[in-house]
């Protein structure tokens, strides 16, 4: 995988951009807890976007690049500490970013969306759908579908353990999946911490009122166990986003069923937030 801020103009210039993939993490600063960074979900998807690229890249030959992560992202609560922007500015920033590389004639731009939160998940797809209209179908942001498994018809198929782990915590932010997560990317940035917390837990139907949510994480900030958070689930979990990455990606180059990645299942519901 390149990253195209190492390359000059000329050699972009050449690249054959119908047949390649761009990547680009879009995700915010944001609060996770007492026991990770602020970066945790742009490191998440600098991670994902590197294992999809180590993929795509051995199994099926397709050159990848990158650019640098966009940190211009949506939340539905006022995270303390956080850099945070209203879903239109969200909607237009990610617009503009994504118009510009169109333009030059990239026709796979991959946007790696690693901030679950329905109405960022709902900005960046919008953001896609109005570049598709103007340039053709070019731009995609699969992890909205990702984050909507068992609301729609994607047949993939989460680790048993993690899914039942998932469930029982009620694991939302910053606990035992991000943790893992973390863990295994860059384990030297997790407090030790995290192994004391305890649990906490929200009404997955509050998840859309941000001082519910606030109050639910308390003074810890997170929502689920992270205190559960292991370095081999991690490595699974990672692996496992990768996997669906790369079915949705090909999906997308092939321009065969991958209609089915490119929204979240809450969509039609937050659009009317962001138009």
């Amino acid at each position: 995988m390149k990253n195209i801020m190492e390359m000059t103009w000329k050699e972009i210039d050449e690249v054959n951009k119908a047949k390649g993939i761009l990547c680009i993490t879009v995700a915010p600063i944001e609060e996770h807890g007492l026991h990770l960074p602020l970066g945790t979900d742009i490191y998440e998807g600098e991670h994902w976007i590197k294992l999809l690229a180590e993929k795509m890249e051995s199994k099926y030959g397709i050159e990848c690049y990158k650019s640098i992560p966009f940190y211009t992202a949506s939340a539905s609560a006022n995270y303390p500490c956080s850099v945070h922007f209203s879903p239109k500015t969200t909607k237009l920033a990610v617009y503009e970013l994504i118009k510009n590389f169109a333009s030059q004639g990239w026709k796979n731009i991959i946007l790696i969306a690693s901030h679950g939160d329905p109405i960022h998940q709902v900005a960046v797809s919008s953001a896609c759908d109005e570049v598709n209209k103007q340039f053709g179908v070019c731009a995609i942001s699969p992890l909205s579908a990702f984050f909507s498994l068992g609301h729609n018809k994607i047949k993939f198929e989460v680790p048993e353990k993690i899914a039942k782990m998932e469930s029982e915590f009620h694991d939302i932010h910053a606990g035992f999946v991000e943790t893992s997560s973390m863990l295994c990317i860059k384990e030297e940035l997790v407090k030790g911490i995290y192994k004391e917390l305890p649990s906490t837990v929200i009404d997955e139907r509050q998840m859309g009122d941000g001082k519910k949510i606030i109050e639910a994480m308390g003074e810890y900030g997170h929502l689920g166990a992270p205190k559960y958070a292991d370095k081999a689930i991690g490595k699974e979990l990672n692996e496992n986003f990768a996997k669906y990455l790369v079915d949705a990606v090909m999906a997308f180059i092939k321009r065969k069923n991958f209609q089915q990645y490119e929204h979240h299942f809450l969509h039609d519901r937050l659009l009317g937030m962001i138009v």
